[in-house]
């Protein structure tokens, strides 16, 4: 049959893993401060699109219909009694139209974008009323 050696230690077979290395030492240097702004920085450049005449016209005109439409409708809620959904709508349609104005000058086009979105929930706030 086979003849295989005996060995009486089995840990004699691998050798010994080397001794652990003591940890680097760590040098105390200071992260470096950011430089102070000393001249205020411009605001970011956004891009938007730009316009024809007839295009911010008409852009012009959708947005005053959209914003007296939402007007005249949250005029319509002012007075009611609303449910906390009822409420919840109205915050954002009056948001939306918050927004809507504020970025008439800078970006007519979603100006116009934010006042449809009030006016299509204004709308849907007065269908729901009783």
């Amino acid at each position: 049959m086979y003849d295989f050696p005996r060995q009486t230690d089995p840990g004699s077979r691998f050798p010994a893993p080397p001794p652990a290395r003591p940890p680097r030492p760590v040098a105390n240097i200071p992260k470096p401060q950011p430089a102070p702004n000393e001249t205020p920085s411009a605001p970011p450049l956004r891009l938007s699109q730009i316009l024809t005449p007839e295009e911010s016209r008409r852009n012009t005109q959708e947005l005053e219909k959209y914003t007296e439409s939402v007007k005249s409708r949250l005029a319509k809620v002012a007075g009611k009694s609303l449910t906390p959904e009822q409420k919840d709508i109205a915050e954002r349609v009056q948001t939306y139209l918050t927004q809507a104005e504020q970025a008439r000058e800078q970006d007519l086009v979603t100006a116009v974008n934010l006042a449809r979105r009030a006016d299509l929930l204004a709308k849907d706030l007065v269908d729901r009323l009783p």
